[in-house]
């Protein structure tokens, strides 16, 4: 569809729909065109700021929509009626209303259906060939994206138990997935949700307007101090703090101006030797890794990371502490009975109860040897970053034969660009956070605390090896 047809057909919808355009209109993306369509301004907007669009309540494609539609929608009620102790929540929801209207027309369900028909193909990696999802090889979002099309055909292959000869291809649903993250908002109250004509406003990171609600409508805002000329783009902000790999990951680009990555989620696993390992494991509900941020790129959030290193490179992981700690300094995991007849496990750290993994790090924060426990994790965090390292290192010279192999150029918004930038900002976040770790690393290891302990542990070490030349000798 190109742009003029587009904008003659969503903007008659728009309005038909109760859809307020104040000094905003849909329109090519300028300079980028052929990257779709985005928010324009009308007229010169003065700095003062002002109402852009409002979108009125019952247009917000959330839970509560498909379920009140449902009501009037026969063959949609049937279709939540067959996923419905599957189907709980909100994107799952949303996700089948959407395959109901790419195989239906009925009249209650119809008024989204031009909206549906006017959304691009997402350019998100999961979209992407084979070959493509290759380029990402090394960087954090190749995980990512292997995991999310591991999700992707699980619900699949559970929608065609559920469906039998009305499922849809795998393409299909992974294609309404893409276009329901790369639009997804999360709005008080509404809570996950597409929001129709405000997802055309485009990212930008110094926005110029901004969203809220307000009796259940969506209104888009001017900021105050934000002039915008006539025909300039009006930019909202997809997460002021988002890193590289969530940016592409969720919406299928890299902001131009972006000069690091971030943020990088590495995964962390238990030792192999590790006796609670086990019950760890089916404790332990946070994410199984360590966050490792940049700290300049986000200047005007408050410190609240586990390790601050020089440079600027800042980490944090709730599920590392219970890594780093075992039944010898104070952690133990006992099974529970439930008034139910069931049991639960329940962790301590000596006599008190740990009730999630983001509790157990201020009661360690107590202990006299806190300094040594900050060390492990410390080392642990620098072990991960050097592996992630490697592997990023390692396949640099099959992204450049791949890239060699496909006839895609260096387009900075098609896929081999993107994966080129993406894995740059990573290797430079994570060889600036191996300098930070060798440095915070060096300052525990100065700490008294750190030194008395090394100490005493040498000193059990040579007695035990004494005593063990003792026993030879007699031995002998």
């Amino acid at each position: 569809m190109s742009q003029s047809t587009f904008s003659s057909t969503i903007h008659p919808w728009a309005v038909l729909n109760g859809v307020r355009f104040g000094s905003a209109h849909i329109g090519p993306t300028p300079g980028h065109s052929s990257r779709g369509s985005a928010l324009l301004a009308t007229a010169d907007l003065p700095e003062a700021g002002g109402l852009l669009l409002v979108v009125p309540r019952d247009l917000v494609l959330s839970r509560e929509t498909v379920l009140e539609t449902a009501k009037a929608d026969r063959g949609l009620a049937e279709l939540l009626e067959a996923t419905r102790e599957w189907a709980t929540t909100p994107r799952l929801t949303i996700l089948l209303f959407l395959l109901h209207l790419t195989t239906t027309r009925t009249s209650h369900s119809s008024r989204f259906t031009t909206y549906l028909s006017s959304l691009p193909t997402p350019p998100l990696p999961t979209l992407w060939p084979e070959h493509q999802v290759n380029f990402l090889s090394g960087t954090t979002l190749a995980s990512a994206v292997t995991a999310k099309l591991s999700t992707l055909h699980r619900e699949w292959t559970t929608l065609a138990s559920l469906l039998a000869d009305h499922t849809p291809s795998l393409l299909t649903w992974t294609m309404l997935d893409a276009q329901y993250r790369s639009r997804a908002l999360e709005l008080p109250p509404i809570g996950a949700c597409m929001a129709p004509i405000l997802d055309m406003a485009n990212h930008a990171s110094s926005p110029n307007a901004y969203y809220d609600v307000s009796n259940g409508d969506i209104q888009l805002h001017l900021h105050g101090g934000a002039a915008v000329a006539a025909g300039e783009e009006i930019t909202i902000s997809y997460g002021s703090h988002k890193g590289a790999c969530e940016m592409l990951f969720s919406y299928g680009f890299l902001p131009s101006d972006m000069c690091s990555a971030g943020t990088l989620f590495l995964p962390i696993a238990l030792a192999d030797d590790d006796p609670l390992a086990p019950a760890k494991r089916a404790w332990c509900t946070a994410a199984p890794g360590v966050r490792i941020s940049d700290a300049e790129a986000k200047e005007d959030e408050p410190d609240a990371a586990d390790g601050e290193a020089p440079r600027g490179v800042t980490w944090d992981s709730d599920a590392l502490w219970l890594a780093v700690v075992n039944e010898e300094d104070g952690l133990s995991i006992r099974a529970a009975r439930r008034l139910d007849g069931r049991h639960d496990l329940v962790v301590l750290w000596r006599d008190s109860e740990v009730p999630h993994a983001g509790a157990l790090r201020p009661l360690l924060e107590k202990e006299e040897l806190w300094p040594v426990l900050l060390l492990r994790a410390t080392v642990v965090v620098r072990q991960v970053v050097e592996a992630q390292v490697e592997g990023l290192e390692g396949s640099a010279g099959e992204f450049e034969r791949a890239v060699s192999e496909v006839s895609d150029g260096e387009d900075e918004f098609g896929p081999t660009g993107l994966a080129r930038r993406l894995r740059g900002l990573e290797l430079d976040l994570l060889k600036r956070a191996e300098v930070s770790l060798d440095g915070q690393i060096a300052e525990l290891m100065r700490h008294p605390t750190v030194t008395a302990y090394l100490e005493s542990m040498n000193a059990d070490s040579g007695a035990q090896g004494e005593e063990a030349t003792e026993d030879d000798d007699l031995a002998h």
